[in-house]
């Protein structure tokens, strides 16, 4: 386990064109953005839970709308499930994301949008899920938690719900899947609370924060890993 990489800079502008190779045997899926692609050993991991954290307005929705193109490209018959309360990617929304990256339209079916409003109702919405995922014979869904603050406001985190929950999350990356959790954070409430059940459960912590002097650049920190990251 390591702390803290390194910090890497983001510009939205320029994220590169996604290779549109098939991800069919490959465990990682690229970002689209070279440098943090290259510290990361290739991009984001399979049967990881990978959580972005950071204050709101810091690039966390752009960064999963360029993640979620690039899964859809590498991937002959992408699987999308995402669960928030907010309505970043909601249907319209993620028809916007799609023409922007130059998808057909038609792959809306294959994403599949549940508002939860709660820590029980999405833990139960991801029980659902991995009974659906479990019975099937599709691999690396792309699983994706909206706004965690949103759903877990003034939640115990060292509660029986937040057990319960972690052990439904890790169970769903165990099937080859890549969760993903946007969680509106700063540094500072990364406070020991989330020591007792969910800190355990990230593989890959990366922490953005918004440049003043650049419009659309993020500063993006690794601030966790379970897989050796490329320094260099």
């Amino acid at each position: 386990m390591r702390a803290f990489i390194r910090q890497i800079m983001l510009d939205t502008t320029v994220a590169q064109e996604i290779d549109k190779s098939s991800i069919s045997e490959h465990t990682c899926l690229p970002t689209g953005f070279s440098s943090l692609d290259h510290a990361l050993g290739g991009g984001l991991h399979f049967k990881n839970v990978i959580e972005l954290c950071g204050k709101t307005n810091t690039g966390k929705t752009e960064f999963i709308s360029n993640l979620l193109a690039s899964y859809i490209l590498h991937t002959t018959n992408p699987s999308v499930y995402i669960f928030g309360s907010t309505g970043s990617f909601a249907p319209k929304r993620m028809h916007d994301i799609l023409q922007k990256h130059n998808i057909q339209t038609a792959v809306l079916s294959q994403i599949e949008f549940s508002q939860v409003f709660s820590i029980r109702e999405l833990s139960l919405s991801l029980e659902n899920l991995g009974a659906l995922l479990a019975a099937s014979t599709r691999e690396q869904s792309l699983i994706i938690i909206e706004d965690l603050s949103s759903i877990a406001a003034e939640i115990n985190w060292m509660s029986s719900e937040i057990k319960h929950l972690t052990e439904i999350i890790k169970s769903l990356s165990k099937l080859q899947n890549m969760i993903i959790i946007q969680h509106n954070i700063s540094k500072s409430n990364l406070q020991p609370k989330f020591e007792t059940y969910w800190n355990p459960m990230i593989d890959l912590r990366l922490y953005f924060n918004k440049q003043a002097e650049y419009q659309r650049a993020y500063l993006v920190e690794i601030l966790k890993t379970r897989y050796k990251a490329i320094d260099d």
